[in-house]
């Protein structure tokens, strides 16, 4: 569970509301790196995409889901968009990144 998840479940705990977690969330590895995607929702609420990088940078999608399907397929789609899941991991700063 990313360190964003185990917040907001600390938050919706005080709130009574219980955070649903999908099958479908799973890490996503190549060339030495590995992104943990991570697919949840309150019951009757949209899903919720979240992808955490290795580091820690965790990225969430402000569009929801209507099913755990479509986030999973929003989630490959941005890290082709990105280049890859090596491309998408970095321990640099940006600037770095895009200088090299």
């Amino acid at each position: 569970m990313s360190t964003l998840a185990k917040l907001a479940e600390q938050i919706h705990a005080g709130e009574g509301i219980e955070l649903i977690y999908s099958s479908l969330s799973q890490t996503d590895s190549a060339e030495g790196h590995t992104l943990l995607i991570e697919i949840y929702r309150g019951a009757g609420e949209p899903w919720i995409l979240e992808i955490e990088e290795e580091i820690g940078t965790s990225t969430v999608w402000s569009d929801h889901f209507e099913t755990d399907t479509a986030a999973l397929a929003a989630a490959f789609e941005a890290t082709e968009a990105e280049g890859g899941v090596h491309a998408s991991v970095t321990d640099e700063p940006e600037l770095l990144r895009r200088l090299s």
